[in-house]
């Protein structure tokens, strides 16, 4: 029968696992506090995979968007899609703003801005919602792995 090979960083994989959990949080609740978190469409995307010893944090395309702030289209561009304003009147109707008839001119509008000018400005790039989370856990995740490793060594040493 062959021997079961023994697994040295079980410690460090429950400790990854841990801080995807924990960071996944710190994000959505860097989301509501600035402002970016209107039908929570981008916070329920945020997910997590622990990848090669190393966490890896995943959301919906736009969220990009949103994290670094978009540039202005290119001067070629100047046509809105019908799909965008759209877009903008869903989030408009989750941040209640315009009613009635008046609604799909300011989603024009808005859309045209954004065209003009990209989004996110009122923090001069995007918001830096995943920059901000690691920040304010960056102690509690260096402790926790920290810790992990701590174990997974005396494991290894114990078991030579």
């Amino acid at each position: 029968m062959a021997k079961e090979k023994k697994v040295y960083n079980k410690h460090l994989q429950k400790a990854l696992q841990d801080v995807g959990i924990l960071y996944v949080e710190g994000v959505k609740k860097q989301l509501k506090e600035d402002g970016t978190h209107a039908s929570g469409s981008l916070a329920k995307s945020i997910s997590y995979k622990v990848i090669d010893g190393s966490v890896d944090v995943s959301m919906a395309k736009y969220g990009k968007a949103v994290e670094d702030g978009s540039n202005p289209a290119s001067g070629l561009q100047t046509k809105v899609s019908t799909r965008f304003i759209n877009d903008i009147m869903e989030w408009m109707s989750f941040k209640g703003i315009g009613a009635g008839k008046n609604k799909k001119s300011i989603a024009n509008a808005i859309a045209r801005g954004i065209k003009k000018n990209g989004i996110i400005k009122r923090f001069e790039g995007g918001s830096n919602m995943m920059d901000k989370a690691y920040s304010r856990l960056e102690k509690q995740i260096g402790e926790k792995l920290s810790a992990a490793y701590l174990k997974d060594l005396k494991d290894k040493l114990n078991n030579l």
